[in-house]
């Protein structure tokens, strides 16, 4: 089990960073458009790109976490199948 634990802790690792890589990316386009829906001098198409920016950061997050929930299934099943 020494190997999978080993090779689980750097799949989850390597998600855990892509995670925080996708919510640094998140919140700035949370930002920014925060920022161009606040000002009137701004484009509506403008507004529009920057939420659609926004939609995949987040649909992004979501897709890395639900990698990891299924990592962590896999572990607990292995984990389960050995006692």
């Amino acid at each position: 089990m020494g190997k999978f634990n080993s090779e689980f802790d750097l799949r989850l690792s390597s998600l855990e960073s892509e995670w925080g890589q996708a919510y640094e990316a998140s919140r700035a386009a949370g930002a920014e458009f925060l920022a161009l829906s606040s000002s009137p001098k701004v484009k509506f198409v403008d507004v529009q790109m920057a939420r659609a920016r926004l939609d995949q950061a987040e649909q992004l997050k979501a897709r890395i976490m639900a990698k990891i929930a299924r990592l962590e299934e896999t572990v607990i099943r292995a984990s389960k199948a050995n006692d």
